[in-house]
């Protein structure tokens, strides 16, 4: 397993588990965030340009597609560029769209998940052996 994913597992680890707790913490406010790109087309042009930068990088540096840990981070890169592009191309139907399965009762849904599945991260990226195959 390459250092390059073990880093991008524990940054984006943190990351997601962080975000995820603050679902769970901030429901409402995250329910008027999303209200507010989906109203808002400057702010939410703003973000998704900082996202398809961040997540574009991220694809440039790390398409590894050789082992489960490796693939879990390319999807979350090439997840957030599809991402990106949708809200930059589609920005208020994207956002009708997802709202069904990401606003009200789905927040702590959704902040559940990503607590898992940022501490899997974590777990992987900090308890994997670097190596060509490891």
């Amino acid at each position: 397993m390459s250092e390059t994913t073990l880093i991008l597992a524990r940054i984006l680890g943190a990351f997601i588990l962080i975000t995820g707790a603050g679902l769970l913490i901030h429901r409402r406010t995250v329910g008027e965030i999303l209200d507010r790109f989906r109203d808002d087309t400057v702010l939410g042009w703003i973000v998704a340009v900082f996202e398809l930068v961040a997540a574009l990088i991220l694809v440039a540096i790390h398409n590894d597609w050789s082992n489960p840990l490796a693939i879990v981070v390319t999807l979350i890169g090439w997840a957030a560029v599809l991402e990106a592009a949708l809200i930059m191309l589609l920005q208020r139907r994207y956002f009708s769209l997802i709202m069904p399965v990401a606003h009200g009762p789905m927040i702590p849904v959704w902040g559940a998940i990503a607590v898992v599945g940022g501490l899997a991260l974590l777990y992987f990226g900090f308890t994997a052996a670097p190596g060509p195959l490891a």
